[in-house]
């Protein structure tokens, strides 16, 4: 069974594809950070 993280890893990494050239993306990577750090604290 795939972890959580894989499963989201492989959504995210198909709309960082989109994201990579936007000046929104830093933000978007911080945000996805703290996500996954909020993940493993639960």
């Amino acid at each position: 069974m795939k972890s959580l993280n894989e499963i989201f890893n492989s959504a995210i990494a198909k709309q960082l594809t989109r994201l990579i050239e936007l000046e929104e993306y830093t933000d978007y990577k911080n945000a996805y950070n703290k996500y996954l750090v909020f993940l493993q604290r639960r």
